[in-house]
């Protein structure tokens, strides 16, 4: 075990194994709209790793069975701990007195703490001088925005892909305005692959 691995789920890692990875500096991913979602993987650990000492990344895991919508995986994430805040929690959380995280430590989940499991936190995942230009501007001005109060919780709890204004990596921009850069190419070619795989499984394609 080293500082260079990532693992994901840990739903069902006990409380000690969890202190095995923070001991070796090892990172872990929580799914949280899967893990809710999906029957048999258990309960997002995200509690948990924070007891341990590790701040999770989030992931999606499988978009054949949830969007990959990180807005979506971070409200199913902070779903789940008020679940563990009424007392309706899984089996594995039943310690007392789990650290909590609130919609500011969810942003950091969805962004550098990503970019430290996949080991390149050195040049993204934060708005830090000398790091690459990666950018996501979101509108707090939509109906599903306003009032921005508390603007890590509008993201958090209120954000969806379509307030995303515009989207910049390593200065390149990909979403301006709103609109996806060369969108149409992407949506034709996610159309094409649908197409021959129910082509080569035999099956009528969707109405």
């Amino acid at each position: 075990m080293a500082s260079d691995m990532t693992f994901v789920h840990c739903c069902t890692s006990t409380d000690e194994e969890l202190g095995m990875l923070a001991a070796h500096g090892a990172t872990a991913s929580v799914a949280g709209a899967l893990e809710v979602f999906m029957p048999g993987l258990g309960q997002p650990a995200t509690n948990r790793l924070l007891a341990a000492g590790v701040r999770p990344s989030l992931s999606v895991d499988t978009e054949t069975i949830v969007s990959g919508d990180m807005f979506g995986v971070m409200r199913a994430t902070l779903a789940y701990q008020q679940l563990i805040l009424a007392g309706a929690a899984g089996p594995m959380d039943r310690a007392p007195d789990l650290p909590t995280f609130d919609a500011a430590d969810l942003l950091s989940f969805a962004t550098v703490e990503g970019a430290r499991a996949a080991g390149i936190d050195d040049r993204t995942g934060s708005l830090t001088p000398g790091k690459e230009a990666d950018l996501i501007m979101i509108r707090l001005d939509h109906a599903n925005t306003l009032p921005a109060t508390d603007v890590a919780a509008t993201i958090a709890a209120g954000g969806h892909a379509g307030n995303v204004d515009l989207v910049g990596a390593a200065g390149a921009v990909l979403k301006e305005n709103g609109v996806l850069k060369a969108g149409d190419a992407v949506f034709h070619e996610a159309a094409a692959s649908r197409d021959r795989l129910f082509h080569a499984a035999g099956l009528p394609l969707p109405a």
